[in-house]
């Protein structure tokens, strides 16, 4: 029997037959509300099979509910091209309900439906990307689910078979397999699958996965496919448990490492999708292997690390600041331990502020005893710094603080009883000392008043013997020149910038020579800047002379605002170039 492609209508008694989409085969209208009631005789239930499908996926949806609406029993609703699979009811009636929207419609639907007498539980299928345990669909039968990996279970993993009066049906509902937005993993090997896979991900999705394994075990990634939105989805993988960790990579489109390892136990993965486009997304194995390398050693304090390789037989060495110096041998190497596993073959070197020693060298730096922590009581160190022999060594305090009876001394020689060029305590930072008259100094602190404090950080280098009659040279500004070449004491030099540009400073500086340090020039070098740069005045408020100007000369050169530097944000210039006619 066949009826009519109606919206909508009363269907009773009937054992089968077919339910059309309005206008059916032709396209259904927009703006419908159709609904359809199945009515079989009683201790009967009802199938649907569908045989067409087609409707604006998220706009025109097609529900199905077991037995009248107000049950409040919805067994599914489904919009787009795939074609659904069979339902059935547990009471003797089924309710359909098809609304469209105000816009596209499709070819809309054939389904066919048929009665049959209820005398045990409807079969539950097997949920998509899952397995099931159990046939028998008696009242009192149960039947166990199992999602493949990768997927989590939507609902109770078992549902048994209830019969009340002439209905049979399932207690819970049979439940779902999903692929998860993150979550933490922690065995020994799982998968990895983007929101809804093998379906397009959602938009507009944050999901983060954390796996992590054994402390023994590093973790290895295997895509086994990978397909995102280039420029707009990522996945990002952290070396790490969250995303502060060591970034490995960020990923996108089509392209993806066939295979990623970690170094340590934990991987964090964080996937972004913006709100557009969904693609099919990835499914990642993952599973734990033996290290093959030792653990990240990390850094030292008050040093630096050569190497980034931590694999069998590489070796990482250590290096200390200036200043400090290194305590226990500078490298290690990774090999197998007597465990069995790879281990680092030392312990980690550190880096100690020494109480004396010898320092040579251009440059360089002292520090008291443990700095920057404050230095042991107690005790007298001495410094002895050397610089080639056709230079003299100029030095200065970048940090000084000591207490009140504990006393540097800087002696202009190689021993306590050359000239003294200074002696200080307590608190004289930035402290510029006299010029020695030789390449050696001698740095001596006594630290015996029981108090003590955080110390001093001494800077020293090479200058040329004439440095107290002799400026540093000048270089030529860019986008300018300098005009002079004589660095001497008295000497001026004069700058000047290119057309387009302003001076920015002093238009001449003068070498002066200080008794008993470095001569010095009398203020800095000058810069050019672009002649459009914004400059700031106050008279009470700030003001912001306008970027645009008005130029009347025969020939000039226009440069944005701060060229050669990035021009600033929200700017709004104009230059009107205004010459006499007929030019």
């Amino acid at each position: 029997r066949r009826y009519q492609a109606e919206c909508g209508g009363r269907i009773h008694a009937a054992t089968s037959g077919r339910i059309l989409s309005p206008g059916y085969p032709a396209p259904y209208d927009n703006n419908l509300h159709c609904t359809w009631i199945i009515e079989a005789d009683p201790g009967r239930t009802i199938s649907l099979h569908f045989i067409v499908f087609d409707t604006e996926v998220g706009h025109d949806i097609l529900k199905v509910w077991d037995g009248p609406i107000e049950s409040n029993i919805l067994l599914k609703e489904w919009s787009g091209s795939a074609l659904p699979e069979d339902i059935y009811s547990t009471f003797n009636s089924l309710t359909l309900q098809f609304d469209s929207d105000f816009f596209i419609s499709k070819s809309g639907f054939s389904i066919q439906f048929s009665t049959s007498v209820a005398s045990t539980c409807n079969d539950p299928g097997t949920p998509q990307n899952g397995s099931r345990y159990g046939d028998s669909r008696e009242p009192g039968d149960t039947i166990t689910f199992q999602c493949d990996p990768g997927y989590q279970l939507q609902g109770q993993d078992k549902i048994t078979c209830v019969q009340l009066n002439n209905r049979f049906f399932w207690q819970p509902d049979a439940p779902t397999c999903l692929a998860a937005c993150g979550g933490n993993l922690t065995g020994p090997a799982g998968v990895i699958l983007s929101p809804n896979y093998p379906q397009p991900y959602p938009p507009g999705k944050e999901c983060d996965w954390r796996i992590k394994v054994n402390p023994d075990f590093v973790i290895a990634l295997i895509f086994r496919s990978f397909n995102m939105e280039p420029s707009y989805d990522f996945l990002h993988i952290y070396e790490g448990g969250d995303s502060n960790s060591p970034l490995i990579g960020s990923f996108q489109g089509s392209q993806a490492p066939d295979r990623i390892e970690s170094n340590g136990n934990n991987l964090f993965l964080a996937f972004r999708s913006d709100a557009s486009v969904g693609m099919a997304g990835f499914a990642i194995d993952y599973k734990e292997k033996p290290r093959e390398a030792c653990f990240d050693p990390g850094n030292i304090m008050n040093g630096t690390r050569i190497g980034t390789d931590f694999k069998l037989g590489s070796s990482i060495t250590y290096q200390c600041d200036s200043g400090y110096k290194i305590i226990d041998p500078s490298t290690i190497t990774c090999v197998i331990g007597v465990d069995g596993k790879p281990a680092w073959n030392r312990v980690l070197p550190s880096c100690s502020a020494p109480c004396g020693g010898q320092y040579t060298g251009s440059d360089g730096v002292v520090l008291s005893p443990n700095y920057p922590q404050n230095y042991t009581t107690g005790v007298t160190c001495q410094y002895s710094i050397t610089v080639p022999k056709e230079f003299v060594v100029f030095g200065q305090f970048a940090y000084f603080q000591t207490a009140l009876n504990d006393v540097a001394e800087l002696f202009d020689g190689e021993h306590p009883q050359a000239r003294l060029l200074s002696s200080l305590s307590g608190s004289h930072s930035g402290e510029t000392l006299p010029l020695a008259t030789s390449n050696q100094i001698l740095l001596r602190f006594s630290a015996k008043s029981g108090a003590s404090a955080r110390g001093f950080h001494f800077v020293y280098q090479a200058v040329p013997r004439t440095s107290d009659t002799q400026c540093s040279s000048v270089p030529e500004p860019r986008y300018g020149r300098r005009i002079g070449s004589e660095f001497s004491a008295g000497s001026v030099i004069r700058f000047e910038c290119s057309p387009g540009y302003l001076l920015q400073g002093s238009k001449a500086i003068r070498c002066q020579s200080v008794p008993n340090a470095l001569a010095q020039w009398n203020d800095t070098v000058p810069s050019c800047v672009a002649r459009f740069k914004l400059y700031c005045y106050f008279k009470f408020h700030f003001l912001s002379v306008p970027c645009s100007r008005n130029f009347t000369e025969r020939r000039g050169t226009i440069l944005s605002p701060g060229y050669p530097e990035p021009y600033g944000n929200s700017l709004n210039c104009v230059w009107k170039i205004i010459v006499t006619e007929g030019s």
